[in-house]
């Protein structure tokens, strides 16, 4: 299990493909650290009849099946969907490239702040296939200009979900969505 700074939640919030962040102390100039974390980082796809597929990031924060994300990944832009189901692709055991995917549930939507760009999903593998890996948070204070990283599938090339991995610096605190 990897323990990540809380300033992963603030930027998982304020990112508009719902990428995370990890610390620098985490060592992501470690390629086998970067290789082991990427197996908790998600990539989720939401469908509905008539409507074209939407799609995000998360990760996982219990091995039991609970991941983090976006309220916009889980959520239709314009109201209800009937039919709507979202499916988390979780990186192969076999092959990180690969993802096996489970169908999710919304677990946790905020309903009393729509500014909260954040939602909770719950995913069941069988029992064969075995507990997930994690990412954690820790309660470190995010500090303006620390160092930072951040992995998430961003976008999709060819039907594919496409992994990125980026550092850089924490470029704001206190943003307010909406």
């Amino acid at each position: 299990m990897h323990r990540i700074p809380s300033h992963i939640l603030a930027l998982l919030l304020l990112a508009s493909c719902a990428t995370i962040s990890v610390a620098d102390d985490a060592a992501p100039d470690d390629a086998s650290w970067v290789a082991s974390a990427r197996r908790a980082v998600v990539y989720i796809r939401r469908t509905a009849p008539r409507f074209p597929a939407s799609h995000g990031s998360g990760f996982l924060i219990d091995s039991a099946g609970l991941v983090y994300t976006n309220r916009h990944v889980v959520t239709a832009r314009h109201g209800e969907q009937p039919g709507a189901k979202l499916w988390v692709g979780v990186p192969s055991k076999q092959h990180p490239d690969d993802l096996d995917y489970f169908p999710a549930v919304v677990w946790h939507l905020p309903t009393d702040d729509r500014s909260l760009d954040f939602a909770i999903l719950k995913i069941k593998a069988g029992s064969d296939y075995g507990r997930f890996p994690t990412l954690t948070l820790n309660d470190a204070r995010l500090r303006l200009g620390e160092r930072g990283s951040a992995m998430g599938y961003p976008f999709v090339s060819e039907g594919l979900p496409v992994l990125s991995f980026n550092k850089g610096y924490i470029s704001s605190t206190r943003v307010r969505i909406g």
